[in-house]
């Protein structure tokens, strides 16, 4: 008989649950390995053969901690297979599997996946379409980029992720000074054409080269779908996104087909009703929306009341970073209340787009805080989705301008 797969799980964040639960369900040793600060988070500990911990600060680790921590185990358990729970630890996964000589990606096939100048670089060459951008590397190069492609442009970093050090540059003058201040970490940065347009979170799975599932999540989907029961989220993602049938999700979660299809039945009228229909005229949407902001920041709760509709409903997600902040709060009255609480962050408001309508993100000094989408049918706000989640924040590519 076959020895079980060793699985070395890593999760800088507290993630991955279910991976952890169905890899020991399918006959798997599961190790984890996490950040210190998480070592009394509610871990699936009964799906765990052993945990061990990281020293962090604010869930960064020092690579080589992580390498001689795996090492040691490494000498009684034999390590099949890393597996990173989330996309901020995919170079560590990839730098464990090199040490180890453990099946894989490594380094240069994962760099593809965490540098902003490969994937774009990569991406060019199969002819994909990705706006005009430049390493900041060459100043000759810099400023025949600056000639050729009209700003605005973005200054990005390389390897951070998402919105971490994104800067939104209006002309060369306010370029350079930028630039001049990286000093040596310059070569860390690119230059691109600035792209206005819609945020979307794409979920999809590529096997063997082929995508097999590619689906675009809106914001407002994101913060409805967290809202469900963990076995009907999982019930409906399986069958109204990936066409899983319902005898297989029934292995899943535990329960009989017929259980299952009530399941993503249920799921499927609540993201339903989380979804009104918005105005066709962005013009207008975005006049609500200043509206709204602006009676905030004058303290004036029944101007803010005139802008909302009477069953408006606020969805806000934190994360498990800002627990407290998330919540759903019905009514104008209560929206407008909350809304008052949080006026002193009007002056750090920007206008976007999210997946096509009046949005804003909220930036204090410069730093990503929150983003928030806005549904307007008959000229009154009926839905706002506010994510503040910081993990999830920081997978978004966000230009935050002045």
């Amino acid at each position: 008989m076959a020895a079980p797969l060793s699985i070395l799980c890593i999760a800088s964040y507290h993630k991955g649950h279910a991976f952890l639960r169905e890899a020991k369900r399918q006959g798997a040793r599961v190790f984890l390995v996490t950040s210190e600060s998480l070592r009394d988070a509610e871990w699936p500990r009964e799906s765990l053969d052993d945990m061990f911990y990281v020293r962090d600060e604010a869930h960064r680790w020092k690579l080589d901690d992580l390498i001689l921590g795996a090492s040691h185990l490494a000498r009684r358990v034999p390590i099949d297979r890393v597996v990173p729970l989330d996309d901020f630890d995919l170079e560590k996964a990839s730098a464990l599997r090199e040490h180890l000589r453990v099946p894989g990606m490594g380094e240069s096939t994962t760099r593809y996946f965490r540098d902003k100048l490969a994937m774009r670089l990569r991406a060019d060459e199969a002819g994909v379409r990705v706006p005009p951008f430049v390493h900041v590397l060459n100043e000759a190069k810099v400023r025949a980029f600056c000639a050729k492609v009209p700003p605005p442009w973005v200054l990005k970093p390389r390897l951070e992720a998402g919105t971490i050090g994104i800067k939104k540059v209006q002309n060369e003058a306010e370029l350079w000074p930028l630039v001049d201040g990286l000093g040596d970490r310059a070569s860390f940065h690119l230059l691109e054409h600035f792209v206005a347009g819609s945020v979307y979170h794409v979920d999809s799975i590529v096997y063997e080269r082929e995508v097999l599932v590619a689906d675009a999540v809106g914001l407002a989907l994101l913060v409805v779908l967290d809202r469900l029961a963990p076995t009907e989220r999982l019930a409906f993602v399986l069958h109204d996104m990936f066409d899983v049938p319902f005898e297989e999700i029934a292995d899943i979660v535990g329960r009989t087909p017929t259980a299952a299809r009530q399941l993503a039945s249920r799921a499927r009228r609540r993201v339903q009703n989380g979804s009104p229909v918005p105005d066709p005229d962005l013009a207008r949407q975005r006049e609500v929306v200043d509206a709204f902001f602006a009676a905030a920041h004058r303290g004036d709760f029944d101007a803010l009341v005139a802008v909302l509709d009477p069953d408006v409903v606020l969805r806000s997600d934190g994360g498990s970073a800002r627990a407290g902040a998330s919540m759903t709060v019905r009514g104008a009255s209560a929206v407008a209340r909350r809304a008052l609480m949080f006026a002193k962050l009007s002056p750090f408001v920007r206008p976007v787009l999210v997946n096509g309508v009046a949005g804003v993100v909220v930036a204090p000094h410069g730093r990503l805080f929150s983003i928030m989408g806005f549904t307007v049918t008959g000229g009154r706000i009926v839905a706002i989705d506010a994510l503040s989640d910081p993990a999830r924040l920081g997978r978004l590519e966000v230009a935050l301008g002045d």
